[in-house]
């Protein structure tokens, strides 16, 4: 049985589907501040490594675990699923079938105890 990054086109498609994904975020009045001060070639380029390891490609992410690269964001329930909602976009835009989203989504939200960091937060992003 082939592989999730297999069945998502490998390299060449996660990359696709992960700038179009930062492409959403970033116009996203709720998720766009998170990134104010970030180094988005970097952020890019770790998110592709990041969804390439947890879907069965080859293992090149060399970043912190989920819980210490989202500690310093207060990040809410709101902002968890505005994120996944970026990404499903991003997926709709390259016609990524519903399984293998659904796959995604299962490991995306499997991390989700270790990135919600404020138990609710207001239109700005604060606790």
């Amino acid at each position: 049985m082939m592989s999730l990054y297999e069945r998502l086109g490998g390299e060449e498609a996660i990359s696709a589907v992960v700038d179009k994904f930062y492409e959403f975020m970033l116009s996203d009045d709720i998720t766009s501040p998170f990134f104010a001060k970030t180094d988005m070639k970097r952020q890019r380029q770790m998110q592709k490594n990041f969804i390439t390891m947890v879907s069965g490609g080859p293992n090149n992410y060399m970043g912190t675990d989920m819980k210490t690269a989202h500690a310093k964001f207060k990040i809410g329930k709101k902002e968890f699923d505005e994120t996944w909602n970026n990404l499903e976009k991003s997926l709709n835009f390259f016609c990524v079938p519903q399984p293998e989203q659904d796959e995604l989504k299962a490991v995306f939200y499997s991390v989700e105890a270790d990135c919600i960091t404020v138990s609710s937060t207001n239109d700005k992003g604060e606790a």
